[in-house]
């Protein structure tokens, strides 16, 4: 570890350094730890980070999570405060770029329910020690939606999205079925390292299935 910085009797100060994780990289600038003379004691950390294609799976495995059917590359550059001790709740906002999000059944490539290829978000997430919460707009393409989501290290997921109208053909692929067309959509998926499900809503327009063309159609 290479860096500069400053130590006070309250705050260390440290202007940039690196994190090399299994799951990626990331570089922290303007990282601030200050200790709170309090009972029981307190630390706050607050930096900026910028994440370099973070593997979304292998970082939940190294938090004892599970092997759970998800996969996402994740880039971006958040603010990130809040109390480490004596219980962490970290926040962090900014902007993220993600790609190839893969959401499966199981560990087999058959079951995949959905995949999309790239995607950008902006919005904030929230670390304590029993989980991960965020509250994010994602943009695909020239659509945009909102998706919030909870991933417990011993429960488990649950990712929720909505949008208003959304090409169909940016999702690669949905079920294991070809879907063409414009569509607004909702709905979750759950689960854990064994198994995940998924439930959603559409209202589509110009709808075409498995090259069949269908026009408007409503389903859930």
């Amino acid at each position: 570890l290479a860096t500069t910085g400053s130590l006070t009797a309250e705050n260390l100060l440290l202007k940039t350094f690196d994190l090399t994780h299994s799951a990626g990289k990331a570089r922290v600038e303007d990282f601030k730890i200050s200790e709170i003379y309090t009972s029981p004691r307190r630390l706050q950390i607050q930096g900026h980070v910028r994440a370099d294609e973070v593997d979304l799976n292998a970082l939940l495995k190294s938090l004892s999570v599970g092997d759970i059917p998800v996969d996402l590359k994740a880039s971006g550059d958040v603010d990130c405060g809040g109390p480490l001790l004596p219980q962490p709740k970290i926040v962090c906002v900014g902007r993220a770029h993600g790609e190839g999000l893969d959401i499966r059944t199981d560990e087999n490539e058959s079951s995949r329910i959905v995949r999309v290829s790239e995607f950008s978000a902006e919005g904030g997430f929230e670390i304590s020690d029993k989980a991960v919460t965020y509250n994010a707009k994602a943009f695909a393409g020239k659509d945009q939606g909102h998706s919030t989501g909870l991933i417990s290290y011993s429960q488990g997921f649950l990712i929720q999205f909505e949008t208003e109208g959304v090409d169909l053909s940016l999702v690669h692929q949905i079920g294991g079925l070809k879907l063409e067309g414009r569509a607004k959509v909702s709905g979750s998926t759950r689960g854990d390292s064994d198994a995940a499900t998924f439930e959603m809503k559409a209202q589509a327009e110009q709808f075409y299935f498995e090259d069949f063309y269908l026009g408007q159609v409503q389903g859930d």
